[in-house]
């Protein structure tokens, strides 16, 4: 991996994300396209690339690297939910949304933006690293995440083990059995799986521009504390979550993967939830507009630090 290939590929995100601005701003699509194609990402092509990683993969990792790479997104996100705690204070933000910024410095877009990225700039093999993230977000998303997306002093959504049951959560289980089994499916199968795989980093980047296009960034550059988390949390932490896995990890994918997992914007699902639960979103919405604004900036630069 070179210089070259990251910034080229980088490239084609950001052509991407303009191709999505553009349509949005120009009429062509609207939000109910926008919420169609979302649809059509989290439910089938989300999935199906998840599943494709491991079933069209030429080379798998052994399974001793992949519970290494399982231990190690374990201990990352110990490391994140201890940076949580302390991020409201790191950011100046005020106390009221501290556990909004636990939430956001824990729980990034990993599914629909990580996954995707991943696969276009590393192949098949960091997508499998990068589905254990999928798998360990399910699990404290709907559980340590529920108990900060809500307001201090009113009830919590009610909590329902059937959250867990989704396509991505399910896709990543598979895609888990397969790798440790080695089970061999038929080839029409797995081609299936990986032409519908194929669509979901168009389709997602494509959105993402979408939504962006009705945002006015100078209103989310007057808050001090969304810059502050912006350099902290998207670029210093990475950088340095990077800068001490390549001292103990040989493996460049596993490198390259676990920095996108941790350099990914702010996941939507974090307002999503709290809106279910009656929060102010001002805090959420701006952060997370703010980081997948500038994440093409942000992520190239923490990539850069991969090779």
């Amino acid at each position: 991996m070179t210089i070259g290939v990251i910034l080229n590929q980088m490239g084609v995100i950001l052509i991407f994300l303009l191709l999505g601005f553009w349509a949005k701003r120009s009429g062509r699509i609207d939000v109910h396209g926008t919420k169609t194609l979302s649809w059509l990402i989290v439910n089938i092509c989300g999935p199906a690339l998840i599943v494709a990683s491991v079933l069209s993969a030429e080379e798998l990792p052994d399974r001793m690297t992949a519970i290494k790479g399982i231990g190690l997104v374990f201990c990352l996100y110990v490391f994140l939910i201890l940076l949580g705690c302390v991020m409201g204070r790191l950011c100046l933000a005020p106390k009221a949304d501290w556990n909004y910024f636990n939430a956001m410095s824990v729980f990034g877009n990993v599914g629909f933006l990580g996954i995707p990225l991943a696969s276009a700039i590393f192949g098949n093999v960091a997508t499998i690293y990068m589905t254990m993230f999928a798998l360990a977000y399910n699990v404290l998303f709907y559980t340590y995440g529920y108990s900060k997306l809500r307001p201090a002093d009113g009830p919590a959504q009610k909590f329902s083990f059937k959250l867990f049951i989704n396509p991505g959560a399910i896709a990543a289980l598979l895609a888990m059995v397969f790798l440790f089994t080695r089970i061999q499916v038929p080839l029409i199968i797995s081609e299936a799986f990986r032409y519908s795989g194929s669509a979901v980093t168009f389709l997602s980047i494509f959105v993402i521009g979408a939504n962006l296009s009705d945002v006015k960034i100078k209103d989310l550059l007057c808050h001090r504390q969304n810059i502050l988390f912006v350099v902290i949390r998207q670029l210093l932490v990475p950088i340095a979550v990077v800068l001490v896995l390549k001292r103990f990890v040989t493996d460049p994918l596993m490198i390259g993967a676990i920095g996108i997992g941790v350099a990914v914007p702010v996941g939507n699902t974090n307002s999503m939830v709290a809106e279910l639960n009656g929060c102010d979103l001002t805090a959420l919405t701006e952060v997370t507009v703010l980081t997948t604004f500038l994440c093409v900036v942000t992520m190239t630069v923490v990539l850069l630090f991969v090779i």
